[in-house]
Protein backbone atom coordinates (compact mmCIF):
# COMPACT_ATOMS: atom_id res chain seq x y z
CA UNK A 1 0.00 0.00 0.00
CA UNK A 2 1.71 3.18 -1.38
CA UNK A 3 1.41 6.31 0.84
CA UNK A 4 -1.23 8.18 -0.62
CA UNK A 5 -3.39 5.13 -0.21
CA UNK A 6 -2.65 4.54 3.57
CA UNK A 7 -3.14 8.85 3.86
CA UNK A 8 -6.43 8.18 2.17
CA UNK A 9 -7.55 4.94 4.10
CA UNK A 10 -6.61 7.09 7.80
CA UNK A 11 -8.51 9.78 6.76
CA UNK A 12 -11.96 8.02 5.48
CA UNK A 13 -11.46 5.53 8.50
CA UNK A 14 -11.17 9.02 10.75
CA UNK A 15 -13.90 10.22 9.33
CA UNK A 16 -16.42 7.16 9.44
CA UNK A 17 -14.88 6.44 12.90
CA UNK A 18 -15.69 10.11 14.18
CA UNK A 19 -19.65 10.09 12.67
CA UNK A 20 -20.06 6.52 14.77
CA UNK A 21 -18.99 7.66 17.98
CA UNK A 22 -20.52 11.41 17.93
CA UNK A 23 -24.08 9.65 16.82
CA UNK A 24 -23.45 7.32 19.87
CA UNK A 25 -22.10 9.61 22.59
CA UNK A 26 -25.65 12.15 22.02
CA UNK A 27 -27.08 12.40 25.34
CA UNK A 28 -27.91 14.87 27.92
CA UNK A 29 -24.87 17.09 29.21
CA UNK A 30 -23.42 16.02 32.39
CA UNK A 31 -21.81 18.55 34.36
CA UNK A 32 -21.44 20.24 37.44
CA UNK A 33 -24.39 22.39 36.56
CA UNK A 34 -26.73 19.56 36.97
CA UNK A 35 -30.06 20.09 35.51
CA UNK A 36 -33.51 18.20 35.15
CA UNK A 37 -36.95 16.73 35.68
CA UNK A 38 -37.99 13.71 36.97
CA UNK A 39 -41.44 11.96 36.84
CA UNK A 40 -41.07 8.70 37.82
CA UNK A 41 -44.20 6.98 39.18
CA UNK A 42 -42.74 4.00 40.68
CA UNK A 43 -39.24 5.22 41.46
CA UNK A 44 -38.46 6.23 45.23
CA UNK A 45 -34.90 6.54 45.30
CA UNK A 46 -32.88 8.16 42.06
CA UNK A 47 -29.77 9.36 41.58
CA UNK A 48 -28.43 12.34 40.07
CA UNK A 49 -25.48 13.89 39.91
CA UNK A 50 -21.89 13.74 41.92
CA UNK A 51 -18.91 16.06 42.32
CA UNK A 52 -15.59 15.87 44.32
CA UNK A 53 -15.40 18.64 46.88
CA UNK A 54 -12.57 20.30 48.32
CA UNK A 55 -12.74 20.50 52.36
CA UNK A 56 -14.49 23.58 53.70
CA UNK A 57 -14.72 25.37 50.21
CA UNK A 58 -17.05 23.37 48.20
CA UNK A 59 -20.44 24.79 47.87
CA UNK A 60 -23.58 23.62 45.99
CA UNK A 61 -26.39 26.37 45.15
CA UNK A 62 -29.83 24.31 44.46
CA UNK A 63 -33.29 25.11 42.80
CA UNK A 64 -35.78 22.79 43.98
CA UNK A 65 -39.68 22.64 42.72
CA UNK A 66 -41.79 19.86 43.18
CA UNK A 67 -45.49 19.43 43.84
CA UNK A 68 -46.86 19.59 47.12
CA UNK A 69 -48.78 16.38 46.56
CA UNK A 70 -45.62 14.49 46.37
CA UNK A 71 -44.46 15.63 49.85
CA UNK A 72 -42.38 14.87 51.45
CA UNK A 73 -39.14 14.79 49.06
CA UNK A 74 -35.56 14.72 50.11
CA UNK A 75 -32.22 15.00 49.07
CA UNK A 76 -29.63 12.69 50.00
CA UNK A 77 -25.48 13.19 50.10
CA UNK A 78 -23.40 10.01 50.31
CA UNK A 79 -19.95 10.15 50.91
CA UNK A 80 -16.96 8.15 49.42
CA UNK A 81 -16.63 5.74 52.76
CA UNK A 82 -17.05 2.28 52.96
CA UNK A 83 -20.48 1.70 54.07
CA UNK A 84 -22.37 4.78 52.41
CA UNK A 85 -22.18 4.96 48.64
CA UNK A 86 -20.87 1.44 48.04
CA UNK A 87 -23.01 -0.09 50.38
CA UNK A 88 -26.20 1.77 48.83
CA UNK A 89 -26.02 2.28 44.87
CA UNK A 90 -27.04 -0.67 42.58
CA UNK A 91 -27.07 -3.44 46.20
CA UNK A 92 -30.69 -4.25 45.92
CA UNK A 93 -31.86 -2.72 48.71
CA UNK A 94 -35.08 -0.76 49.26
CA UNK A 95 -35.51 2.96 49.89
CA UNK A 96 -35.50 2.98 53.41
CA UNK A 97 -32.62 0.77 53.86
CA UNK A 98 -30.66 3.22 51.33
CA UNK A 99 -31.88 5.78 53.79
CA UNK A 100 -30.37 4.39 56.77
CA UNK A 101 -27.02 4.30 55.35
CA UNK A 102 -26.61 8.08 56.27
CA UNK A 103 -27.37 7.43 60.07
CA UNK A 104 -29.84 10.45 59.62
CA UNK A 105 -27.11 12.50 58.40
CA UNK A 106 -26.52 14.68 55.25
CA UNK A 107 -30.41 14.13 54.58
CA UNK A 108 -31.96 17.71 53.44
CA UNK A 109 -36.00 17.27 53.81
CA UNK A 110 -37.61 19.75 51.17
CA UNK A 111 -40.56 20.92 53.38
CA UNK A 112 -42.59 23.88 54.63
CA UNK A 113 -39.77 24.57 57.09
CA UNK A 114 -36.93 24.77 54.33
CA UNK A 115 -38.87 25.61 51.26
CA UNK A 116 -41.08 28.18 50.19
CA UNK A 117 -44.52 27.68 48.33
CA UNK A 118 -45.94 28.90 45.20
CA UNK A 119 -48.51 28.19 42.53
CA UNK A 120 -48.11 26.61 39.55
CA UNK A 121 -50.54 25.44 36.87
CA UNK A 122 -53.52 25.88 39.96
CA UNK A 123 -51.05 23.21 41.67
CA UNK A 124 -49.21 24.31 45.03
CA UNK A 125 -45.47 23.57 44.88
CA UNK A 126 -42.83 23.89 47.07
CA UNK A 127 -39.83 25.66 45.84
CA UNK A 128 -36.29 25.84 47.48
CA UNK A 129 -32.98 27.76 46.86
CA UNK A 130 -30.17 28.45 48.69
CA UNK A 131 -26.86 27.05 49.25
CA UNK A 132 -25.25 24.53 50.60
CA UNK A 133 -21.46 24.51 52.31
CA UNK A 134 -19.11 20.95 52.40
CA UNK A 135 -16.87 20.72 55.34
CA UNK A 136 -15.00 17.29 55.29
CA UNK A 137 -11.36 16.63 56.57
CA UNK A 138 -10.30 15.45 53.37
CA UNK A 139 -11.29 16.03 49.82
CA UNK A 140 -14.52 14.37 49.16
CA UNK A 141 -16.72 12.34 46.25
CA UNK A 142 -20.33 13.28 47.27
CA UNK A 143 -23.11 11.71 45.53
CA UNK A 144 -26.82 13.11 45.26
CA UNK A 145 -29.77 11.79 45.14
CA UNK A 146 -33.01 12.78 45.88
CA UNK A 147 -36.17 10.00 47.57
CA UNK A 148 -39.19 9.48 48.89
CA UNK A 149 -39.36 6.64 50.89
CA UNK A 150 -42.88 4.91 52.82
CA UNK A 151 -45.25 7.66 50.99
CA UNK A 152 -48.34 8.32 53.23
CA UNK A 153 -51.09 5.86 52.77
CA UNK A 154 -53.81 9.02 52.38
CA UNK A 155 -51.06 10.90 49.44
CA UNK A 156 -52.71 9.87 45.66
CA UNK A 157 -50.18 10.33 44.43
CA UNK A 158 -46.66 7.56 43.72
CA UNK A 159 -43.01 7.81 42.97
CA UNK A 160 -41.20 11.03 42.41
CA UNK A 161 -41.84 14.34 40.34
CA UNK A 162 -39.07 16.54 40.93
CA UNK A 163 -37.52 19.81 38.67
CA UNK A 164 -33.71 20.42 40.06
CA UNK A 165 -31.05 22.43 39.49
CA UNK A 166 -27.46 21.82 41.05
CA UNK A 167 -24.25 24.31 40.35
CA UNK A 168 -21.20 22.78 42.23
CA UNK A 169 -18.64 24.65 43.02
CA UNK A 170 -15.07 24.90 43.86
CA UNK A 171 -13.94 28.09 45.33
CA UNK A 172 -13.91 31.21 42.96
CA UNK A 173 -10.66 31.09 40.57
CA UNK A 174 -10.85 30.01 37.06
CA UNK A 175 -8.92 26.75 37.71
CA UNK A 176 -10.63 25.46 40.38
CA UNK A 177 -14.39 27.16 40.41
CA UNK A 178 -15.87 24.99 38.01
CA UNK A 179 -14.18 22.04 38.82
CA UNK A 180 -14.62 18.76 40.66
CA UNK A 181 -11.26 18.32 42.72
CA UNK A 182 -10.30 15.47 40.76
CA UNK A 183 -9.93 17.46 37.21
CA UNK A 184 -8.07 20.44 39.13
CA UNK A 185 -5.15 21.67 36.80
CA UNK A 186 -6.59 19.22 33.60
CA UNK A 187 -6.49 22.62 31.42
CA UNK A 188 -3.57 23.99 32.58
CA UNK A 189 -1.81 20.60 31.70
CA UNK A 190 -3.43 21.18 28.56
CA UNK A 191 -2.62 24.28 27.83
CA UNK A 192 1.17 23.68 28.22
CA UNK A 193 1.13 20.30 25.46
CA UNK A 194 -0.99 22.16 23.04
CA UNK A 195 1.88 25.05 22.90
CA UNK A 196 4.41 21.97 23.19
CA UNK A 197 3.26 20.63 20.21
CA UNK A 198 2.94 23.58 18.28
CA UNK A 199 6.88 23.78 18.62
CA UNK A 200 6.63 20.09 17.08
CA UNK A 201 4.80 20.54 14.64
CA UNK A 202 7.14 23.19 13.27
CA UNK A 203 10.11 21.48 13.43
CA UNK A 204 8.61 18.44 12.20
CA UNK A 205 7.90 20.78 8.36
CA UNK A 206 11.55 22.44 8.91
CA UNK A 207 12.70 18.56 8.79
CA UNK A 208 10.14 17.67 6.19
CA UNK A 209 11.34 20.13 3.67
CA UNK A 210 15.30 19.32 4.35
CA UNK A 211 14.20 14.96 3.64
CA UNK A 212 12.25 16.18 0.85
CA UNK A 213 15.22 17.71 -0.46
CA UNK A 214 16.91 14.98 -0.16
CA UNK A 215 14.53 12.39 -1.55
CA UNK A 216 13.60 11.15 1.74
CA UNK A 217 10.63 11.87 2.85
CA UNK A 218 8.93 8.75 3.38
CA UNK A 219 5.52 7.57 3.66
CA UNK A 220 6.50 6.36 7.65
CA UNK A 221 7.71 10.10 8.30
CA UNK A 222 4.50 11.21 6.93
CA UNK A 223 2.55 9.14 9.16
CA UNK A 224 4.42 10.81 11.77
CA UNK A 225 3.73 14.04 10.97
CA UNK A 226 0.08 12.60 11.06
CA UNK A 227 -0.21 11.96 14.25
CA UNK A 228 0.92 14.73 15.36
CA UNK A 229 -0.90 17.19 13.58
CA UNK A 230 -4.09 14.92 15.24
CA UNK A 231 -2.68 15.27 18.84
CA UNK A 232 -2.40 18.69 18.19
CA UNK A 233 -5.79 19.20 17.22
CA UNK A 234 -6.91 17.08 19.93
CA UNK A 235 -5.34 19.18 22.44
CA UNK A 236 -6.83 22.52 20.86
CA UNK A 237 -10.05 20.46 20.89
CA UNK A 238 -9.79 20.20 24.87
CA UNK A 239 -8.34 23.72 25.34
CA UNK A 240 -11.76 24.76 24.14
CA UNK A 241 -13.69 22.27 26.11
CA UNK A 242 -12.44 22.77 29.50
CA UNK A 243 -11.69 25.91 29.05
CA UNK A 244 -15.33 26.50 28.24
CA UNK A 245 -16.23 24.16 31.54
CA UNK A 246 -13.91 26.45 33.57
CA UNK A 247 -15.87 29.64 32.39
CA UNK A 248 -19.28 28.40 32.45
CA UNK A 249 -19.61 24.98 34.29
CA UNK A 250 -21.27 23.15 31.61
CA UNK A 251 -19.47 20.39 29.66
CA UNK A 252 -18.81 20.93 25.42
CA UNK A 253 -19.66 16.98 25.21
CA UNK A 254 -19.38 16.89 21.94
CA UNK A 255 -15.93 19.05 21.41
CA UNK A 256 -14.21 16.54 24.54
CA UNK A 257 -15.60 13.32 22.29
CA UNK A 258 -14.44 14.62 19.03
CA UNK A 259 -10.60 15.64 20.72
CA UNK A 260 -10.79 11.98 22.35
CA UNK A 261 -11.66 10.47 18.70
CA UNK A 262 -8.79 12.84 17.31
CA UNK A 263 -6.53 11.18 20.34
CA UNK A 264 -7.32 8.06 19.09
CA UNK A 265 -6.57 8.35 15.51
CA UNK A 266 -2.98 9.89 16.16
CA UNK A 267 -2.98 6.92 18.54
CA UNK A 268 -3.24 4.60 16.30
CA UNK A 269 -1.31 5.80 13.20
CA UNK A 270 1.83 6.06 15.39
CA UNK A 271 1.28 2.54 16.37
CA UNK A 272 0.77 1.78 12.95
CA UNK A 273 4.10 3.60 12.21
CA UNK A 274 6.00 1.78 15.41
CA UNK A 275 5.03 -1.53 13.79
CA UNK A 276 6.15 -0.55 9.67
CA UNK A 277 9.54 0.93 11.07
CA UNK A 278 10.13 -1.78 13.21
CA UNK A 279 9.85 -4.48 10.09
CA UNK A 280 11.64 -2.39 8.44
CA UNK A 281 10.37 -0.82 6.40
CA UNK A 282 11.33 3.06 4.34
CA UNK A 283 14.82 2.03 6.80
CA UNK A 284 15.94 -1.66 5.48
CA UNK A 285 13.08 -2.53 2.61
CA UNK A 286 11.20 -0.58 0.44
CA UNK A 287 8.16 -2.81 0.18
CA UNK A 288 6.63 -4.87 2.52
CA UNK A 289 5.17 -8.30 1.16
CA UNK A 290 1.41 -8.63 0.53
CA UNK A 291 0.67 -10.69 3.45
CA UNK A 292 2.37 -8.55 5.71
CA UNK A 293 0.16 -5.27 4.11
CA UNK A 294 -2.30 -7.78 5.02
CA UNK A 295 -2.21 -8.23 8.75
CA UNK A 296 -1.29 -4.72 9.39
CA UNK A 297 -5.02 -3.85 7.97
CA UNK A 298 -6.49 -6.23 9.80
CA UNK A 299 -4.94 -5.12 13.42
CA UNK A 300 -5.46 -1.34 12.35
CA UNK A 301 -8.88 -2.69 11.47
CA UNK A 302 -9.50 -4.22 14.59
CA UNK A 303 -7.74 -1.41 16.65
CA UNK A 304 -10.38 1.29 15.27
CA UNK A 305 -13.84 -1.16 15.41
CA UNK A 306 -12.77 -2.33 18.74
CA UNK A 307 -12.31 1.49 19.82
CA UNK A 308 -15.52 2.31 17.91
CA UNK A 309 -17.59 -0.07 19.86
CA UNK A 310 -15.82 1.30 23.44
CA UNK A 311 -17.07 4.52 22.77
CA UNK A 312 -20.30 3.36 22.00
CA UNK A 313 -20.43 0.91 25.09
CA UNK A 314 -19.13 4.27 27.15
CA UNK A 315 -21.97 6.21 25.11
CA UNK A 316 -24.68 3.65 25.95
CA UNK A 317 -23.93 1.98 29.43
CA UNK A 318 -21.50 4.41 30.94
CA UNK A 319 -22.52 4.77 35.23
CA UNK A 320 -20.61 7.92 37.17
CA UNK A 321 -22.62 6.33 39.79
CA UNK A 322 -19.96 3.37 39.63
CA UNK A 323 -16.91 4.77 37.73
CA UNK A 324 -15.50 7.69 38.90
CA UNK A 325 -12.95 7.40 35.66
CA UNK A 326 -12.72 6.16 32.45
CA UNK A 327 -10.38 3.55 32.99
CA UNK A 328 -11.71 1.54 36.11
CA UNK A 329 -14.47 1.07 33.54
CA UNK A 330 -14.59 -2.11 30.83
CA UNK A 331 -14.13 0.34 27.76
CA UNK A 332 -10.49 1.27 29.58
CA UNK A 333 -9.29 -2.15 30.56
CA UNK A 334 -10.10 -3.46 26.80
CA UNK A 335 -8.37 -0.09 25.69
CA UNK A 336 -5.21 -1.10 27.80
CA UNK A 337 -5.02 -4.07 26.32
CA UNK A 338 -4.83 -3.31 22.84
CA UNK A 339 -2.05 -0.90 23.14
CA UNK A 340 -0.37 -4.26 25.03
CA UNK A 341 -1.16 -5.71 21.90
CA UNK A 342 0.02 -3.40 19.71
CA UNK A 343 3.49 -3.89 21.59
CA UNK A 344 3.45 -7.85 21.21
CA UNK A 345 3.39 -6.94 17.26
CA UNK A 346 6.44 -4.29 17.73
CA UNK A 347 8.47 -6.49 19.48
CA UNK A 348 7.82 -9.91 17.48
CA UNK A 349 8.68 -7.15 14.01
CA UNK A 350 11.56 -5.45 15.97
CA UNK A 351 13.37 -9.01 16.83
CA UNK A 352 12.77 -10.24 13.26
CA UNK A 353 14.53 -7.02 11.58
CA UNK A 354 17.33 -7.27 14.05
CA UNK A 355 18.18 -11.20 13.17
CA UNK A 356 18.07 -10.27 9.83
CA UNK A 357 19.50 -6.98 9.35
CA UNK A 358 22.37 -6.21 11.53
CA UNK A 359 23.53 -3.09 10.21
CA UNK A 360 20.90 -1.09 11.78
CA UNK A 361 21.19 -2.92 15.24
CA UNK A 362 22.20 0.32 16.69
CA UNK A 363 18.82 2.50 15.60
CA UNK A 364 16.93 -0.45 16.49
CA UNK A 365 17.84 -1.49 19.81
CA UNK A 366 17.19 2.29 20.70
CA UNK A 367 14.44 2.48 18.72
CA UNK A 368 12.98 -0.99 20.83
CA UNK A 369 13.89 0.23 24.41
CA UNK A 370 12.70 3.55 24.03
CA UNK A 371 9.42 2.76 22.55
CA UNK A 372 8.78 -0.45 24.68
CA UNK A 373 9.04 2.24 27.55
CA UNK A 374 6.17 4.50 25.22
CA UNK A 375 3.92 1.19 25.43
CA UNK A 376 4.23 0.32 28.78
CA UNK A 377 3.86 3.72 30.78
CA UNK A 378 0.41 4.57 30.16
CA UNK A 379 -1.48 0.82 31.31
CA UNK A 380 1.68 0.73 34.64
CA UNK A 381 0.46 4.48 35.48
CA UNK A 382 -3.05 3.78 35.32
CA UNK A 383 -2.38 0.14 37.60
CA UNK A 384 -0.98 2.78 39.55
CA UNK A 385 -3.66 5.01 39.78
CA UNK A 386 -6.05 2.23 40.54
CA UNK A 387 -4.58 0.52 43.34
CA UNK A 388 -2.32 3.24 44.95
CA UNK A 389 -3.61 6.42 44.08
CA UNK A 390 -6.24 8.40 46.38
CA UNK A 391 -9.94 8.56 44.26
CA UNK A 392 -9.57 12.44 43.51
CA UNK A 393 -6.03 12.58 42.11
CA UNK A 394 -6.05 9.81 39.62
CA UNK A 395 -8.49 11.38 36.17
CA UNK A 396 -5.46 14.31 36.65
CA UNK A 397 -2.73 12.52 37.04
CA UNK A 398 -3.81 10.10 34.67
CA UNK A 399 -4.03 12.89 32.41
CA UNK A 400 -1.14 14.45 32.88
CA UNK A 401 1.42 11.68 32.61
CA UNK A 402 -0.57 10.53 29.38
CA UNK A 403 0.13 13.94 28.09
CA UNK A 404 3.70 13.64 28.67
CA UNK A 405 4.22 9.92 27.32
CA UNK A 406 3.19 11.51 24.10
CA UNK A 407 4.85 13.60 24.15
CA UNK A 408 7.84 12.23 24.45
CA UNK A 409 7.12 9.91 22.32
CA UNK A 410 6.49 12.08 19.58
CA UNK A 411 9.76 14.51 20.48
CA UNK A 412 11.88 11.02 20.70
CA UNK A 413 11.06 10.07 16.95
CA UNK A 414 11.57 13.59 15.88
CA UNK A 415 15.26 13.58 17.45
CA UNK A 416 16.02 9.93 15.92
CA UNK A 417 15.02 11.14 12.56
CA UNK A 418 16.65 14.35 12.80
CA UNK A 419 18.51 14.67 9.07
CA UNK A 420 21.91 16.17 10.52
CA UNK A 421 25.27 15.05 10.57
CA UNK A 422 25.51 14.50 14.21
CA UNK A 423 22.37 12.10 14.63
CA UNK A 424 24.10 8.64 14.42
CA UNK A 425 20.90 6.97 14.17
CA UNK A 426 19.39 8.63 11.42
CA UNK A 427 17.79 5.87 9.75
CA UNK A 428 16.76 6.79 6.74
CA UNK A 429 19.02 6.08 3.42
CA UNK A 430 16.69 3.83 1.11
CA UNK A 431 15.33 6.20 -1.74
Amino acid sequence: MTSDRWNRFSFRTLLVFSSVVLCSQYRPTDAKWAEGTIIDNYGDWIFLTRFCFLSDVGKMHYQLEYPQDFAIENLLFYYDVPGQWDAVYKRGLDCDQKVSALNGKNIFEMDMFFCGTTIKDGRPWYECNGTMDFASSRERWWYVTVSRCGAPASTQVSGLHLYYKLHMTNGDDLLHKEFSADEFYILLIDIIFFILYIKIMVLSIICAVKLKSRQLLHSTYKLYMACVTLWTLHLLCMVIAWGSYGTTGWEMRRMEVFGRILAAGSNVIFILMLVLLAKGYTIVRGRLTNKAMVKITLFICLYLITSVALFIWEGSFFDPGLVLYYYESPPGYCMVAIILLGWLWFTKAAVFTLKHFKAKTNFYITFYVIYTIWFWASPVIILIAMFSMAKWTREKTVNGVQQFVAYLGHLIFLILTMPNKVNTNFPYHIK
